[in-house]
C-alpha cells in the first residue's frame, strides 16, 4: 500500500487551473468507512466501476498534534473526453475512505482547514486502490488574550466575569487576572490573580494566588515524572493543604492517569482519568467518606484554547485539546444543586471558540436554570 503526503508527492503533482472545472456529481462516490459519517454515498452505482483511496488530516498546532480532524475535501477528477467532475467530501476524524471512478484519467485533491490550504494531482496510473493520500500543515498557536462572560436567568442578561491573561517574551503564561461581577452593582471587580513560573524546560513548577490587593494567600508546587508529566502537586490556600500523587499507564491506545489526594484534615480521595485521542473521555472520583462522581466526555475537532496554555489545574481538568460539547454525570452522596447539559460554540477560521453559551439544568429534575456566554478574544 502506498502512502502519499502534501511533501512526497508535490514535485509529482500537476498545477491545475481553477477555472476549467464543471460542476458534476454523478461521476465521484464518496463512501467513507464505518467509522465515519457517511457523506451521500450513491448505492445504484456498480462497485467494479470503482476504486477508493484512504484520505487523513494531520495539523499541527503550536505543540498539539490534531490527526483525528475532520476536514473538507474537494475532489476534481477529469474523464476520458477531459470533462471535469467536482465534489466536496467531509472526511472523518481519522482516516476516511473516499471512492473514485475507474474510468478517469486524472484526479485532484484539495484541502482546507485552519487556514492551511495543500492541493494534489494524481494521474491515473499513480494512484491505485488502497493508497492514503495524507494532507495537514503546521500552525502557531493563539494567544487567548482574554474571556469575558454573561449570565442569562429568567430572560435577563448580567455581567458575571472577565479573564485577563498575560505571557512572558517566550510565549509561555505568565499572569491571570480574575473578575467577578458584583452582586447588588453587576460591575466586574477584580477578585484575584495567579502567577506562574517555569523551569528552564517550560514546565510548569510554581503557580502563586493573590488577592487583589497583592496579599499572597497561597501557592501550588509541581514536580514532574521522567517523561515531563506532572509527578506530584502541593497545594495550598490560606490554611487548607492538598497533596496529589500521579501515575500514568498505557494501554490500548488509553491513556489511563490516577492520583490520590490527601487533604489536612485527614480526607483522602482517588481519581481516575482515562485519556484518549488527546482527551479526557471518562473520569471517576472516589471520597474516603462515601461519595462518588464519574464523567462520560464527547468532544468537537476544533482547538480547545486552554490546552495549548498549559493551563493550571489540580485536577488535570485542562489535558483535553477539543472542546466539550457533550457529558453523562453521575453522583453519590452529595448532589450538585445544577450541571452543564448543552453546549454550543461559534469558531473562527482557525479552529478556536470565539463564543460558548453552557446551558445548566437542575441535576434532579432537569430543569433549565441558567445560560452562561463566554466571549474569547485572541
Amino acid at each position: 500500500m502506498k502512502k502519499y503526503s502534501f511533501l512526497s508527492v508535490a514535485m509529482l503533482a500537476s498545477a491545475l487551473i481553477f477555472s476549467s472545472c464543471k460542476q458534476d456529481e454523478l461521476e465521484i462516490v464518496s463512501r467513507p468507512d464505518d467509522s465515519t459519517k457517511p457523506t451521500v454515498p450513491n448505492s445504484t452505482t456498480p462497485s467494479d466501476s470503482l476504486f477508493s483511496v484512504n484520505i487523513n488530516a494531520r495539523m499541527e498546532v503550536g505543540s498539539v498534534i490534531y490527526d483525528t480532524t475532520a476536514a473538507n475535501i474537494i475532489i476534481t477528477s477529469w474523464d476520458k473526453n477531459n470533462v471535469a467532475h467536482e465534489k466536496e467530501v467531509e472526511i472523518g476524524a481519522g482516516k476516511s475512505k473516499v471512492y473514485l471512478a475507474k474510468a478517469h484519467q486524472k484526479f485532484r485533491f484539495k484541502f482546507l482547514k485552519w487556514s492551511v490550504s495543500n492541493e494534489l494531482t494524481f494521474t491515473k496510473e499513480q494512484l491505485k486502490e488502497g493508497d492514503v493520500i495524507s494532507f495537514g500543515g503546521k500552525t502557531t498557536q493563539k494567544q487567548l488574550n482574554s474571556e469575558e462572560a454573561t449570565i442569562e436567568v429568567g430572560g435577563v442578561v448580567k455581567p458575571y466575569s472577565k479573564t485577563n491573561y498575560s505571557y512572558y517574551a517566550s510565549g509561555l503564561l505568565k499572569q491571570i487576572d480574575y473578575y467577578l461581577a458584583d452582586a447588588s452593582t453587576s460591575v466586574l471587580v477584580m477578585t484575584y490573580k495567579t502567577v506562574y513560573t517555569y523551569d528552564d524546560k517550560g514546565l510548569l513548577t510554581k503557580v502563586e494566588y493573590f488577592e487583589a490587593d497583592n496579599k499572597a494567600f497561597g501557592s501550588s508546587i509541581l514536580t514532574y515524572n521522567a517523561n515531563g508529566k506532572v509527578a506530584t502537586i502541593n497545594e495550598k490556600k490560606y490554611d487548607q493543604t492538598v497533596i496529589a500523587n500521579f501515575k500514568y499507564n498505557l494501554s490500548n491506545g488509553v491513556e489511563n492517569i490516577t492520583a490520590e489526594y490527601a487533604f489536612d484534615n485527614g480526607a483522602k480521595m482517588s481519581y481516575a482519568i482515562k485519556y484518549k485521542n488527546g482527551n479526557i473521555v471518562e473520569d471517576i472520583a472516589n471520597g474516603s467518606t462515601g461519595g462518588s462522581e464519574s464523567g462520560k466526555y464527547e468532544y468537537d475537532s476544533n482547538i480547545n484554547p486552554y490546552a495549548q496554555m498549559n493551563l493550571y489545574s489540580l485536577f488535570l481538568t485542562n489535558l483535553s485539546k477539543n472542546n466539550n460539547i457533550k457529558l453523562d454525570k453521575a453522583f453519590s452522596g452529595s448532589i450538585p444543586s445544577n450541571i452543564p447539559y448543552k453546549f454550543e460554540y461559534k469558531y473562527d477560521a482557525n479552529g478556536y471558540p470565539t463564543e460558548f453559551e453552557k446551558s445548566f439544568k437542575t441535576y434532579t429534575s432537569n430543569n433549565h436554570l441558567f445560560k452562561i456566554k463566554t466571549v474569547y478574544k485572541y
